[in-house]
């Protein structure tokens, strides 16, 4: 048999049922050459040993399936755990740089949002539709504070009243 038969029968024993391998074994090895005989008794010993001690999907059989046992579970909660946390107590925002920004509540709206939510519309629109997001944003220094903007309306409110008052003194 060619390397490549061998492979064939190696993944074709691995999925065979238990039934129809047993009944192979049963037979004897009579008629079959050596080679597949020696893949079938080494699966029916790789299956009583029992699959934790499997060789490798290098070896030619095929890999265990992931399955949910006492051993990993603690790992599992351990992670879900983690990305609760994660999720819960940070926002990634994505602009011109992505960011992770810590959230001012806990909670779960948006975990995922943009600067340009709290940037493309007016302001008192963006942030009655993105209040949280938006206060995040400016508690991070991403967006200037309610105070910053007003000083900011303030200057030029006075600016273009000076420049009003300029024209019309002409």
């Amino acid at each position: 048999m060619d390397d490549q038969a061998l492979e064939h029968a190696r993944r074709e024993a691995a999925t065979m049922s238990d039934e129809r391998l047993a009944q192979l074994i049963a037979e004897g090895s009579e008629g079959m050459a050596p080679a597949l005989w020696k893949i079938l008794s080494g699966e029916q010993a790789r299956r009583a040993r029992g699959a934790r001690d499997a060789p490798a999907a290098s070896a030619g059989y095929l890999p265990v399936p992931f399955t949910l046992s006492r051993r990993n579970l603690g790992a599992v909660a351990l992670l879900l755990l983690l990305l609760v946390i994660l999720f819960g107590n940070y926002r990634i925002v994505s602009g011109a740089p992505t960011w992770i920004v810590q959230r001012q509540y806990f909670g779960f709206d948006e975990p995922f949002a943009s600067v340009a939510d709290c940037t493309t519309s007016p302001w008192i629109i963006a942030s009655a539709q993105h209040g949280k997001l938006c206060a995040d944003l400016q508690a991070a220094g991403i967006l200037e504070s309610d105070e910053a903007r007003a000083e900011r309306v303030r200057q030029e409110i006075a600016r273009e009243s000076e420049r009003i008052m300029r024209s019309l003194g002409r």
